[in-house]
């Protein structure tokens, strides 16, 4: 059931390429835009949006179609991804981490 991958509001999601940053991370989905997970992806991009804050035209949003986009937050992965000239991150989403430690979770 969806209701147990979100817990107080959060979405979590774990990064499966690129390996150096293989990490679950929390995520705030959108209040008034984008969809609800019925469906856990076990393989999907997340592309970063461009510009960060996704205010105007995205110039990349070529990669964008029926993908995760990431707006504004997560330096960790912009800069990781960067850094080795990725356009996107392989993630999994919604990931159920109610018996994970939260110790271990970014």
């Amino acid at each position: 059931a969806p209701h147990c991958f979100r817990i107080h509001d959060y979405l979590y999601f774990q990064v499966l390429s690129p390996g150096h940053i293989r990490y679950i991370f929390t995520a705030t989905p959108a209040k008034y835009f984008g969809g609800i997970f019925h469906t856990r992806y076990e393989q999907i991009h997340l592309v970063p949006a461009e510009p960060p804050e996704a205010c105007g035209e995205l110039s990349n949003s070529f990669f964008m179609q029926d993908q995760i986009v990431l707006v504004r937050s997560g330096y960790m992965i912009r800069r990781s991804l960067e850094q080795h000239a990725l356009p996107w991150a392989i993630i999994s989403i919604p990931v159920n981490v109610t018996s994970i430690p939260t110790f271990e979770l970014l």
